[in-house]
């Protein structure tokens, strides 16, 4: 047995999870540039991305990156065969929100897993109070497309908003809207 944890270890090619790891530990340390070489360099070995790297690859879009870039990642998403997850529409709005503020501020609230709601709860506000309300449409019906429904806590937020920039035809909109009812 002890001569088997002797033997040097074959070569293991490094699959999507161990490109995953390192974009993580990218993006914590906001490497952006790094994440996309590291995509590139990804394909180059021919090691096709998962939903995790699509949703890293769209958290990495943020200042300087627009909204479309972001969606375009989602659309790519989508042909390589994977559904959005609500941490690929959590993180469209955090691309927003990053080029409104120039910071992610949900990176600022650590936490465990269960605070997740309390940063998409943050990013919905953040995006409605800057009033960019083609943005929440975009997403919104991006979400709807793939049968994600907003809960009803989001649905007032984007109201509230609404009402406050004195949008009555988003009010009217959303009063209209099937995710109008969600919970």
């Amino acid at each position: 047995m002890q001569a088997m944890f002797q033997r040097p270890p074959e070569e293991v090619a490094p699959d999507a999870g161990s490109y995953s790891h390192v974009m993580q530990t990218l993006l914590t340390q906001q490497k952006v540039a790094e994440v996309f070489e590291l995509r590139r360099e990804m394909e180059a070995q021919g090691v096709k991305a998962d939903l995790v790297i699509y949703n890293q690859l769209i958290a990495a879009c943020g200042p300087g990156m627009d909204l479309e870039f972001a969606f375009s990642l989602m659309d790519e998403l989508q042909a390589a065969g994977f559904t959005p997850d609500m941490y690929t529409y959590h993180n469209l709005l955090k691309v927003r929100v990053c080029g409104f503020v120039g910071v992610c501020v949900s990176v600022r609230i650590r936490g465990s897993h269960s605070s997740m709601r309390a940063r998409r709860v943050l990013l919905w506000q953040v995006l409605c109070a800057a009033g960019d309300f083609e943005t929440v449409a975009a997403v919104l019906e991006a979400m709807e497309e793939q049968g994600v429904r907003a809960n009803g806590t989001t649905m007032e937020i984007i109201t509230s908003a609404a009402r406050s920039h004195g949008r009555d035809d988003v009010v009217e909109a959303l009063a209209e809207h099937p995710m109008a009812s969600a919970d």
